[in-house]
C-alpha cells in the first residue's frame, strides 16, 4: 500500500468514527417527558454499518430488529419482546443473569448466578409506607386477590388469600399438607393440617430447648422431646373444669396423693351404674348407710369407708 493510498484509507476511517462519535452522542440519557420516571432513553438506535461495531462501544444498537446495549448480552431485547439481561439466547419473558455460575432456569421473570451464585430480589420503601407484591387474576376486578405485605419491622403478612403448603386447593386459612391426600378433606376455620402421622407422632409443639413438648397424633395428644420422662397435663382457668364428654378409660387414677388401681376403678364404674351397693360405716360419728347409684354421692361425701367387694366393710350384693 502506498503512502498516498494509506493516507486515503485513514481519513475514510476518521470520518467513520466522527459519525460514529455523533450518533453514540445521541443516545445519550435525556428526559423524553417530565414524569417521575426521571431520564429515559432515546429512541434514536443507531443502524446500518455503525451498529455492526456497536458492542464495543458504550451504547445502543438496533441490529436486525434485536437491540443492544454496550455487548451483546449485556442487554438484549428480541423480536418477541423478551428481554434479557446478562443472557442473549433461549430468552422466555423477563430473564437476568448476574456475574456467577447459574443461568437463568425458565420463563416468567428469573434471577440468577450472583455472589456466589446467590441471587437475590429487593423491595425497599423510601423512609415510609409498606412494600408489598400483588397477584391478580384477569377479570377480578379488584386491586388484587393476593397480596405479600411487609406490613412492618419484622412482620410480613399475606392478605386475601389463604395460604397453602404443599396444597394448591388449601381448606382454610393456613393449610399444610404433608403427604398425599386421599378421602374427603372439607373447608375448616383458621388451621388445617395433615400428613402420614401416626398415633403418637404428628405435628409437634416444643419448648426452644426440645427437651419437653406436646403433639398431636391422628387419634392421640402425647408428651414429646428429649427427656425421658415428662407429664401431661390439662389446665382449665379459673373456676373452669376439665370435661371428658365420653367414656373415659383408665389404667390406673391418681386423686390427691392417693393411688387408684385398675381393680378399684371397675368397682367406682359398677357403683356409677347402679350394678354395687356398699355398706358405708362412719366410724366417727356411729353412722351407718348404704349407698347405690342414686345415693352414693352423699352418702361418700360424709363417710370414711373402704371400699371393697367382700371385704369387712363393703359387700358385694
Amino acid at each position: 500500500m502506498t503512502k498516498e493510498q494509506l493516507e486515503r484509507r485513514c481519513r475514510t476511517i476518521e470520518a467513520e468514527l466522527q459519525a460514529l462519535r455523533t450518533e453514540i452522542q445521541s443516545l445519550q440519557p435525556g428526559h423524553t417527558d417530565r414524569s417521575p420516571a426521571g431520564p429515559l432513553l432515546r429512541r434514536n438506535f443507531l443502524q446500518g454499518p455503525a451498529a455492526r461495531r456497536i458492542p464495543t462501544v458504550a451504547g445502543i444498537a438496533l441490529v436486525s430488529g434485536l437491540v443492544f446495549a454496550q455487548t451483546g448480552s449485556a442487554l438484549f431485547i428480541d423480536e418477541r419482546g423478551n428481554v434479557g439481561i446478562g443472557k442473549s439466547d433461549k430468552l422466555d419473558g423477563f430473564q437476568v443473569v448476574l456475574p456467577g455460575k447459574q443461568d437463568a432456569p425458565g420463563s416468567g421473570v428469573t434471577l440468577s448466578g450472583g455472589s456466589e451464585g446467590n441471587a437475590r430480589m429487593e423491595l425497599r420503601n423510601n423512609g415510609s409506607g409498606t412494600p408489598y407484591i400483588d397477584f391478580a387474576l384477569k377479570g377480578s376486578g379488584g386491586d388484587y386477590d393476593a397480596r405479600i405485605w411487609l406490613v412492618g419491622a419484622g412482620k410480613l403478612a399475606v392478605h386475601g388469600a389463604d395460604l397453602g403448603l404443599g396444597t394448591t386447593e388449601p381448606k382454610a386459612k393456613l393449610d399444610v399438607q404433608q403427604g398425599t391426600r386421599t378421602g374427603n378433606h372439607p373447608a375448616v376455620n383458621g388451621l388445617y393440617v395433615t400428613g402420614d402421622f401416626a398415633p403418637d407422632s404428628g405435628v409437634e409443639f416444643r419448648h426452644s430447648n426440645g427437651t419437653q413438648g406436646i403433639g398431636f397424633g391422628y387419634n392421640t395428644i402425647y408428651a414429646t422431646g428429649s427427656d425421658g420422662i415428662q407429664h401431661l397435663n390439662l389446665k382449665p382457668k379459673g373456676m373452669g373444669n376439665v370435661n371428658v364428654e365420653g367414656p373415659l378409660r383408665a389404667r390406673s387414677l391418681q386423686i390427691g396423693n392417693t393411688m387408684i388401681g385398675e381393680r378399684e376403678l371397675q368397682i367406682l364404674s359398677k357403683l356409677a351404674q347402679g350394678q354395687l351397693q356398699v355398706d358405708i360405716f362412719n366410724v366417727k360419728q356411729g353412722h351407718h348407710g348404704t349407698a347405690n347409684r342414686s345415693g352414693h354421692g352423699a352418702a361418700l361425701r360424709q363417710s370414711a369407708a373402704r371400699v371393697g367387694d367382700g371385704s369387712r366393710h363393703g359387700e358385694r350384693r
